[in-house]
């Protein structure tokens, strides 16, 4: 049965029903048999369409590479296949042996022959397709100040901090003022001389105890209490903050690291401006190349004939573009 063809070649159901019955095999016997030969087709569908760009972007690399040059090719990617592909499929079919792997892939409708074959599909469709959407490499510098004005919000960098903090819970002490108090003695001693991460491990009830009081790096604005925010980009880096009341605890916060907020500067941005543009380029020329083989090499399935779909039992669906 023809599932599709593009060009001059031709997508049967043998190339794809296998895998979906494969991948439906686990929901025999525990889903309605209708339900399960509807997800048949639109998995049949799925596989169709995944298999079309490629198989457009192999005609076009057959018929501009010279044919005495295939075989030689052919060769290399065999040696790719045999030394990475295959061991992966004895590693995810668990056999020990060449001759397990062949019986196991038989039994999914497949074959070691079968395998190679989309194996050197696959990888030759990449690599041509590397080689026929060329990206830009080089930008002017106009280039790149046009992109950093366009996009100036991208290189707006939030203020971040690193911090350490103390913290007394209200709800294990039997007044705010007892908590208030311990808290006031916790402050002390860092201003005694005993080391923040002593105090914190001994005496804090913050979940960060454990670990000296020590928080990881936090955006400017990101936490719920904005006084906390506050203290920790406005006093000085080092400097213990006064003793400041929270939702449920008391709280003594300082900055161990800070970087405030600003926007990069257009010299430190041009590395970063480059990559963008980069990969903007690359998308547009995959997108041209692709349209390009779309307007030349002609493609028809099953599933664009609404009787077919209709006796499937699939929904109608839009014309192919």
């Amino acid at each position: 049965m023809r599932l599709a063809t593009v060009g001059n070649e031709i997508i049967f159901a043998s190339d794809v029903m296998p895998r979906v019955d494969e991948m439906l095999k686990q929901y025999k016997g525990k889903v309605p048999d209708e339900q399960l030969r509807k997800q048949r087709w639109v998995l049949a569908k799925q596989a169709v369409d995944g298999m079309l760009d490629v198989k457009r972007v192999m005609q076009d690399f057959q018929r501009t590479m010279p044919a005495d040059r295939l075989p030689m090719i052919r060769e290399q990617v065999d040696e790719s296949f045999q030394e990475s592909r295959v061991p992966q499929l004895m590693d995810a079919l668990k056999v020990n042996s060449r001759g397990d792997l062949e019986a196991k892939l038989r039994e999914r409708g497949s074959s070691l022959a079968l395998e190679s074959d989309k194996y050197f599909e696959r990888s030759l469709a990449q690599q041509w397709l590397r080689q026929q959407a060329k990206a830009k490499e080089k930008f002017s510098h106009e280039e790149l100040m046009e992109y950093y004005q366009n996009h100036q919000k991208d290189f707006e960098k939030k203020g971040k901090v690193r911090w350490q903090e103390l913290s007394v819970r209200f709800s294990k002490h039997a007044s705010k003022a007892e908590a208030w108090a311990k808290l006031a003695d916790m402050g002390n001693a860092v201003l005694q001389g005993v080391p923040f991460e002593q105090v914190a491990r001994q005496a804090s009830d913050g979940f960060s105890a454990r670990e000296g009081g020590m928080r990881d790096w936090t955006n400017q604005g990101s936490l719920a209490s904005d006084k906390l925010d506050q203290a920790l980009f406005s006093l000085p880096v080092g400097q213990p903050s006064p003793i400041i009341e929270g939702p449920t605890a008391f709280h003594i916060v300082r900055a161990l690291e800070r970087v405030d907020q600003h926007v990069t500067p257009f010299r430190d941005a041009q590395i970063e401006i480059t990559e963008k543009l980069k990969e903007e380029s690359e998308k547009a020329a995959l997108q041209d190349y692709q349209a390009k083989l779309k307007r030349e090499i002609r493609v028809w399935t099953a599933f664009d004939d609404p009787e077919f779909v209709r006796r499937i039992g699939m929904p109608p669906l839009p014309p192919r573009r």
